[in-house]
């Protein structure tokens, strides 16, 4: 059983796997931010992306992107997403 999102079927189970490793993995990156270090500082997160992990815009799509892109990627090289129409071109 698939979920149909514009030109694609997405099949459901390994993109509700995805999505709550994604959720998981943001919460963890804000939460570090609200504990912060005990001695005042800021703690340095461990991202995907390498990059320090504020809370801004800029670093939450780039952490969006980095955990988001090699899933779909590999989701859609098994199989798990797939075009609707041929060449993408939807019929007139």
């Amino acid at each position: 059983m698939g979920v149909e999102l514009s030109d694609y079927t997405w099949d459901a189970l390994p993109m509700k796997i995805v999505e709550r490793a994604f959720d998981e993995y943001m919460s963890n990156l804000y939460q570090g931010i609200l504990d912060g270090d005990p001695e005042g500082g800021v703690e340095v997160l461990d991202t995907l992306s390498g990059e320090p992990f504020c809370g801004c815009e800029t670093c939450e799509q780039r952490e969006v992107f980095a955990f988001l892109m090699p899933r779909f990627i590999d989701m859609y090289e098994q199989g798990s997403i797939r075009r609707k129409y041929k060449n993408n071109l939807r019929p007139v």
